[in-house]
């Protein structure tokens, strides 16, 4: 794992107490990135990460987040954003969200 990866799962597990975070990274980390998998308050998060010099797939760099679960294999991200603090916000500010809009999934 290089220092930025164990930088941003650092900075998310203090971030976000309680939380669990996960790594999956692929076989090749210099062309493929890493998605960090984030559980908090009962919501689940992605959020790919690059490290730097690596190809990147968006112009601006920054991370990719999705919410979990999402509609399916290689769909893009939710959102990009560019750096830390706007990383956390937005997790935050999703979390938030779901938590007031009732699940169009039943639960079974």
């Amino acid at each position: 794992m290089d220092q930025g990866l164990e930088s941003l799962v650092s900075e998310l597990a203090s971030r976000f107490p309680g939380c669990v975070v996960k790594t999956d990274e692929p076989l090749n980390p210099v062309t493929m990135p890493t998605f960090v998998d984030l559980s908090w308050n009962g919501h689940g998060f992605a959020v790919e990460y690059r490290p730097p010099g690596a190809p990147q797939f968006r112009p601006s760099g920054g991370y990719g987040v999705s919410a979990l679960p999402t509609e399916g294999y290689g769909d893009g991200p939710d959102a990009i954003v560019q750096t830390l603090e706007d990383l956390v916000g937005w997790i935050k500010f999703t979390g938030r969200i779901r938590d007031l809009i009732p699940s169009r999934v039943p639960d079974v």
